[in-house]
């Protein structure tokens, strides 16, 4: 009689384990955050959606600047030493953390110094100071949430990275649940809680994590070590980031503000995929270096891009109808041109969905000085396409070249991988750069 090889199977069982940790509370996220946009239509009109959308963007852009850059650059190092070396992990870890608080803090006060500028030539409102305070506070609660959920996804503690997630949801959404019932929905009401959530959820991480976090030892070496670490990511994460955010800064810029409004609701909704790629590297990161030391990375990239490619292909075949159908069910009247710039831009997100989970994490890893050179090429001649493409034709303007730009980068960005892997660099110490050597606890 056939019997199934339990130990075979172990592997399967806790990657889809691991995997639903991660997916459940960020796919409640991810429909929490869409059901909220949805809502606030009914609330606020194309400006108010405007300075909101531009506020969010803003935090979550200098999250990936300066937070994921960081995260990146933590995992790589301490996902090397946390086998033969667990406290040295803990301390690049730590010193991860203190980057992050400095640079919140360096960011936070080059905005608010900035404030009347910002007023005058993106918001394009008067008495904007809080929106720009409460944008802050957004942005230092992201990268704290993400610290600790790092730390968690290090040590493959899923459970309580699925479990920190959704209590920072509980707070965010539950307080924002709350001015709806009270009637007090405003863009500042709204960003308060919004940043509100993750600075809580990391206190209690805080409280949990006890002292072997904190007692763990960090000198300047381990700071110039992730420095050089670093350093490539944060080009990398920081050009990446705003090649694929500017959008809707130059349409409220070189538009309107009104414009703005139709282009983030619009956003709401058609990338979607890409924060579901952006759940799936959660799990699948963390992974590469040790299937690619161990010679396993091709077979596993060959696997995942073939299923990837076909669920984006079947997700756009639905959305089509679909939204066609839907779209005046869901978009208010003074919305409704909106159901054409998601259609656009979808496109667009979907190849993000097929890129960033593994491909883009890969060459960020593997080649990081390729990706900075594919966006200081592309940065200027999209910035010349928006130049036209806004004043002319507003957000769907916006829409094409933004779509454009992501599938033709993640085109490049498949190409190149496929490439790589076929010279058989795999499991070769070439494909990493060279070795952090893992002396001690650093």
């Amino acid at each position: 009689m056939f019997r199934p090889d339990n130990t075979a199977l172990a592997p399967v069982k806790r990657n889809l384990v691991e995997l639903l940790c991660v997916a459940v509370p960020k796919v409640a996220g991810g429909i929490c955050n869409l059901g909220l946009n949805v809502v606030l239509l009914r609330y606020f009109g194309t400006e108010q959606f405007g300075l909101y959308a531009l506020c969010i963007t803003a935090a979550l852009l200098v999250d990936a600047i300066l937070g994921s850059a960081v995260d990146l650059g933590v995992i790589r190092l301490a996902t090397e030493a946390l086998t033969q070396f667990p406290t040295r992990a803990l301390s690049i870890q730590k010193a991860g953390l203190a980057v992050k608080v400095a640079s919140g803090v360096i960011v936070s006060g080059a905005l608010l110094l900035g404030t009347g500028l910002i007023e005058r030539r993106v918001l394009h409102h008067p008495g904007a100071r809080q929106l720009i305070v409460l944008s802050c506070l957004a942005t230092v609660g992201l990268m704290l949430l993400r610290t600790a959920q790092t730390n968690l996804q290090i040590e493959r503690r899923f459970l309580g990275y699925g479990a920190l997630e959704l209590a920072q949801l509980t707070l965010r959404y539950g307080g924002i649940g709350l001015l709806l019932v009270y009637g007090a929905v405003q863009p500042n009401a709204v960003l308060f809680f919004y940043g509100a959530g993750p600075i809580a959820a990391f206190l209690v991480w805080a409280i949990v994590a006890g002292k072997k976090f904190y007692t763990a030892p960090v000198n300047g070496k381990l700071f110039a070590e992730l420095g050089g670490t670093v350093k490539w990511f944060a080009l990398t994460f920081g050009l990446g980031a705003l090649v694929s955010r500017l959008d809707i800064f130059l349409v409220s810029s070189w538009s309107s503000i009104g414009e703005a409004g139709i282009y983030g609701v619009a956003q709401t909704f058609a990338l979607v995929p890409q924060l579901l790629g952006s759940y799936l590297a959660v799990v699948f990161g963390p992974r590469l270096i040790p299937y690619i030391q161990g010679g396993q990375f091709a077979r596993f990239f060959r696997q995942f891009q073939t299923v990837i490619f076909a669920v984006c292909g079947l997700v756009m075949a639905v959305s089509i109808p679909t939204l066609s159908f839907l779209g005046k069910w869901i978009l208010p009247h003074r919305f409704l041109t909106a159901q054409t710039v998601i259609l656009v831009l979808l496109p667009g997100a979907l190849a993000g969905l097929a890129t960033f989970p593994v491909t883009i994490t890969f060459l960020m890893f593997v080649r990081p000085r390729f990706l900075f050179a594919m966006d200081c090429l592309s940065l200027p001649i999209l910035v010349l396409l928006y130049a036209y493409a806004v004043p002319h034709y507003g957000a769907l303007g916006a829409a094409w070249v933004t779509s454009g730009s992501c599938l033709t980068r993640a085109s490049i960005g498949q190409i190149a991988a496929w490439r790589w892997l076929r010279n058989g660099l795999e499991g070769s110490s070439s494909i990493l750069g060279p070795r952090i050597a893992l002396q001690g606890n650093g």
